[in-house]
């Protein structure tokens, strides 16, 4: 498995003895901290909340350390509003042998108000780093901003975890990394935005729609991923799934990129769209299937490019799986595709567009259907 680079990062910090907290200083060993409940050191609970708005800055002008090491999870905006901003060279890390993690947006059962958490990570030699899980939008709303050089890396990001909930993340000419999986919706509705030179990059599989939700987006998906700029690019070194269970759309345009290491699902069991434009690419390490179980949709012009070891369109009985290339498109592919393996394929080349590939099967199992048009200026099937 590659190593991912985790700029920005204090590798050996100096331990924070003490974090002042609006009144007065509280050890930071072996504490439970929230913003917007009770501080818990231990038990009982000290009744402390801290609603509004934290922060750690590098000059340590903040409400919090400059330098904070934490041995236990943080949750920020529960059932209420919280905010913990880190600019100027701020630092927070999990201590040696900790599973913290950071939870953003929870709501209690008995709340009868919705927690709404932000985490904001800006600047140079800014950072946030732990080894436990960053859930964005745990049970309430969450927000994650990263920019300016500033870097987040944690066990694994969850964006939209529990049914009802809303995440959003925006990773602006930052770094956001995970060295296990990425869910963009797990059970609520996700957003991960990725522009102006920012990288988000996953040792672990990335998935877009990974359960059901109860909510949908303009795009008539839940979860969405959208990759723009140049320089922008998401990668994982393990698979990636758009519309997993639930609905999930992922647009990559304006020169940005994403890619796998392994192979690439649009449409699992949930409906999932792709869209690749103006000179963007998505570079599947294995094979692209397109309407993997239901239906799935990739449109690739104005220059895009796609490139897989394999495409498939409807992959199995059930799977519905569209492909159209315009404007200069292109989908190269290095062995064989497949449009309609046991399930329905639809493949469109028109203005330009190009598909190679070493083969190519129409209808290739008993029960299936394939669609192939080719049409209007130079389009190229090869």
């Amino acid at each position: 498995m590659k190593t991912i680079p985790r700029k920005n990062l204090v590798m050996s910090p100096l331990s924070a003895t003490a974090a002042t907290l609006g009144r007065s200083p509280i050890c930071v060993s072996n504490l439970a901290f929230a913003i917007g409940i009770a501080v818990s050191i231990g038990s009982p609970a000290v009744a402390a909340p801290l609603n509004g708005k934290d922060s750690v800055i590098g000059d340590g002008s903040g409400t919090l350390p400059s330098l904070w090491e934490i041995n236990e999870e943080i949750v920020v905006g529960s059932d209420d509003f919280g905010e913990l901003a880190l600019s100027g060279g701020g630092k927070v890390l999990s201590a040696p042998d900790s599973t913290a993690g950071i939870r953003l947006g929870v709501t209690s059962e008995s709340s009868t108000k919705k927690g709404n958490g932000s985490l904001t990570v800006d600047g140079e030699d800014t950072s946030f780093a732990t080894s436990g899980a960053a859930v964005i939008g745990d049970s309430g709303q969450g927000f994650l901003a990263v920019s300016q050089g500033a870097a987040v890396s944690a066990g694994s990001v969850v964006i939209a975890d529990h049914t009802g909930t809303s995440g959003y993340a925006t990773v602006s000419d930052g770094e956001l990394t995970t060295s296990g999986e990425l869910y963009v919706g797990n059970q609520g509705a996700g957003a991960l935005m990725v522009s102006n030179g920012g990288s988000v990059l996953a040792a672990g599989n990335i998935y877009a729609g990974y359960n059901n939700a109860d909510t949908q987006n303009s795009n008539g998906a839940s979860n969405r991923i959208e990759v723009t700029g140049a320089g922008s690019i998401v990668h994982t070194d393990g698979h990636l799934t758009v519309g997993n269970v639930n609905g999930a759309y992922m647009t990559i345009v304006d020169r940005a990129r994403v890619s796998t290491g392994l192979w690439a699902i649009i449409g699992n069991s949930g409906a999932g769209a792709a869209d690749v434009f103006n000179d963007s690419r998505f570079d599947v390490g294995g094979e692209l299937s397109v309407g993997h179980n239901t239906l799935g949709e990739l449109r690739i012009g104005r220059g895009g490019i796609v490139t897989s070891q394999m495409g498939r369109l409807g992959r199995f009985s059930g799977g519905d799986g569209r492909v159209s290339i315009t404007a200069g498109g292109t989908w190269s592919n290095t062995g064989d595709l497949t449009v309609g393996d046991a399930g329905v394929g639809r493949f469109y080349i028109e203005e330009n567009g190009l598909a190679t590939n070493v083969n190519a099967s129409i209808g290739s199992k008993s029960g299936s259907e394939g669609y192939v048009s080719v049409a209007a200026t130079s389009p190229r099937l090869e």
